[in-house]
Parts: C-alpha cells; sequence; structure tokens
C-alpha cells in the first residue's frame, strides 16, 4: 500500500465549544420556503440515491436511513431552582428556527432545502438538587420539565427530539450531553452564558436526530488524520459534527448517508480513471461526489469518498480555509472509533486529506486520489484502485 500523503497539516489539538439554547414561548417557524424548480426537478433522484445509501448499509447491517422533510423540535428554556436562565423564549426560538443563523437554516443549506425543521418554546422552573450537572441530573430535571408540560397540555409525542436550555449554576460547567436510548432524543446547552449559540445545536441534532442507533444516538463525529500517522477525535473542521467552533455544513459522505443528494451527484467508482466534480455546496444535476468501493476483504466495508468544496457563501464561510480543495473521506455505515482511543461506536467519517495544489493525493486503503486540476467550475481528480 502506497504511504498516506496529507497535504493538510491538523493542529495537534482543537477545544470544543458548549453553547446553551433559549426557548420562545410556544411558536412555530416560519413556513418553509418553496424549493426551487432545480431542486424540485432533482427530488425524485434523490430518493433513489437515498434507497443507495440505505442498501449500501444493509450490507453491513447498520440501521442508517435519510433524513428528509420536516421535523418538529421542542424547545425548553430551563429556569433551575435560584437560578434563571438569562435567555428568554424569543432568543431559542431564533436559534433553532427563525434566526438567519438557526437550526433550521443550518439544515436546509446543508440538506438542499430536503430537512427543515419546526417547533415550539416553552418556559419551564424545576426545582434545583445538589451537585454536579452529570447525566442522571440532567435527565432528572428534563422529567420534571416533561411532566410540567403533559400537565399543561402539551403533545410531547408530536415532537422527534427536545432541546434544553440550561442556566448559569455553580456546578454547571461548560459543555454539551445528548441522551440516548430514546425514541426522542434529549439536547441539553448547559453553557448558561451562551445559550444562543448556534453552533451547538447544529452540532448536537446531528447525534440526535440524522441518523438513529449509534452510541452518540445519531450521526457519529468526524474525525481526522493528522500527519504524524495518528487520528483526532473531533477532528474534521470542515463538518459540523467534527467541530462546533467551526459550524461548517456537512460532508459529501454525510450528505450522502442523509439521503441529501441525488443519484446523478453521486458516482461509484470500481475501477482507476479520471473524474470531474462540481462544488458540493451547489444545487446540481451533476456529479458532487465520488464512491470509491472499498477492498472486498476490509471487514466494514468502508467507502472512500471524494468531493470538492469551494464555495465560501452562506454557511459554507464558517469552513476553515485550509479545508477548501478536494476533500478524501473513509466513511462507514457501522461507527468505529476509527483509532481515536475513544471506544465504542462513536465516528462514522475519518478525514484522510485535502487536496489543494495539482499532484497533492491521498492514500487508503490502498487506493490513491490524486488532483489533476480545478477551473472555476469543477475539479479533476485521478482514482488509482488496487
Amino acid at each position: 500500500m502506497a504511504r498516506p500523503l496529507r497535504p493538510l497539516r491538523l493542529p495537534a489539538a482543537l477545544a470544543l465549544l458548549a453553547a446553551c439554547a433559549p426557548s420562545p414561548a410556544a411558536r412555530d417557524a416560519a413556513t418553509p420556503s418553496d424549493l426551487g424548480p432545480e431542486l424540485a426537478a432533482l427530488d425524485a433522484a434523490a430518493d433513489t440515491t437515498a434507497d443507495a445509501a440505505l442498501a449500501d448499509a444493509a450490507e453491513v447491517g447498520c440501521a442508517v436511513g435519510p433524513r428528509a422533510g420536516e421535523r418538529r423540535v421542542l424547545g425548553v428554556v430551563l429556569d433551575i431552582g435560584p437560578y434563571r436562565n438569562r435567555c428568554d423564549e424569543g432568543a431559542l426560538s431564533a436559534a433553532l428556527f427563525t434566526g438567519p443563523q438557526s437550526l433550521d437554516a443550518f439544515y436546509r443549506a446543508s440538506s438542499y432545502g430536503r430537512l427543515r425543521f419546526v417547533g415550539d418554546v416553552y418556559r419551564v422552573a424545576v426545582p434545583d438538587q445538589e451537585g454536579d450537572c452529570d447525566e442522571p441530573r440532567l435527565v432528572a430535571w428534563a422529567e420534571d420539565a416533561e411532566r410540567q408540560l403533559a400537565a399543561r397540555g402539551v403533545d410531547l409525542s408530536r415532537y422527534v427530539s427536545l432541546t434544553y436550555s440550561l442556566p448559569t449554576r455553580p456546578g454547571m460547567r461548560c459543555g454539551l450531553a445528548v441522551t440516548q436510548a430514546r425514541a426522542q432524543p434529549r439536547v441539553f446547552n448547559r453553557d448558561g452564558a451562551r445559550c444562543d449559540y448556534p453552533n451547538v445545536y447544529w452540532h448536537e441534532n446531528a447525534h440526535a436526530l440524522v441518523f438513529p442507533g449509534t452510541e452518540v444516538g445519531g450521526l457519529g463525529h468526524a474525525a481526522a488524520l493528522l500527519a504524524d500517522g495518528g487520528v483526532m477525535f473531533n477532528g474534521d473542521r470542515a463538518s459540523v459534527t467534527g467541530s462546533t467552533m467551526d459550524g461548517a455544513p456537512f460532508s459529501g459522505p454525510e450528505r450522502y448517508y442523509a439521503g441529501w443528494l441525488a443519484d446523478s451527484n453521486v458516482t461509484r467508482v470500481a475501477r482507476s480513471g479520471e473524474f470531474t466534480l462540481r462544488d458540493l455546496a451547489e444545487t446540481t444535476p451533476e456529479p458532487q461526489l465520488l464512491r470509491v468501493a472499498s477492498p472486498s476483504d476490509h471487514p466494514d466495508a468502508d467507502a472512500l469518498y471524494v468531493s470538492w468544496r469551494r464555495s465560501r457563501e452562506g454557511f459554507e464561510a464558517a469552513r476553515p480555509m485550509d479545508y477548501d480543495g478536494v476533500s478524501v473521506h473513509r466513511f462507514t455505515p457501522c461507527p468505529s472509533d476509527f483509532g481515536t482511543g475513544r471506544g465504542g461506536r462513536q465516528v462514522h467519517t475519518l478525514l484522510v486529506g485535502v487536496l489543494r495544489q495539482p499532484g497533492d493525493r491521498a492514500s487508503d486503503q490502498g487506493t490513491t486520489v490524486t488532483l489533476v486540476g480545478t477551473s472555476d467550475r469543477s475539479a479533476t481528480v485521478r482514482v488509482a484502485r488496487p
């Protein structure tokens, strides 16, 4: 196997940000705008690609699946004992549904308009309990709040997930938590000082909603290969699943398994050759992603995914400049630790490298991808299969 070249030099450590969410009282987001004619024309083809993604997952026995349509989320501004949440219902509603940087706006952009979030926001007060903000205490507060909401007549079964904004409180360390093993995942923003910071909602709801059935509750983290051969957990800063700091939209393989790309956008590669890609951010009928079959003897049936990212418009502007270029990822429907040392099934995606200049190449599992060149409209790559 050729020695992997990694033109992208990733930092040795990344700090994780925490954030928290406010909640506007019982109000839905604005009515979703109509899809553009070009996107509407691609929807039937996207269904085909979603079926293909499901088939790929079924081959290795993992339950991942497409996420499209309208999803309803309940937001809760939580006051705990004497600690009042600095965020009000309007701030949380903007962070989740109505603001230009909201959960809804981010997922519409990432999914080419195919996934939308609406919902309601309530404020609830619960008694305090001594001690740190650990998961049992989070669950106890949530269960108390949900009992109160049910007593008010709120039908909790209408929501696919519950998002909590917590106040600043002693022992309430910065950080986030998602409670798994529930039909309705709970997302907690424990940083009362930044309760309207939207990146947290983008990141945590990827775990909670975009894919079911993993130990992180949904779509796993995005790791990255380091220049020294090590693997950094949460190291792919070109995807929201790899960094809450930057909040860039999802990578190519993540969009593929979410069912957001049309069949014409995905080229399945079984042999060596040259291929042309359009920008992943575009709405286009042309190819945007290569799916390079994994070696037949590879037990996890991983595949390599190749995409080109150039646009810096909208949410794409959050992507660090070092990640502009052709991205090469390994993605497995069955998440693992990918050598991060975290253990368990927490990582779906491993960034192998970013190709920025003609001649740059990255190798993984015997396949080498080389950047041939780029233009204003496309990138051309050469794939050498074993």
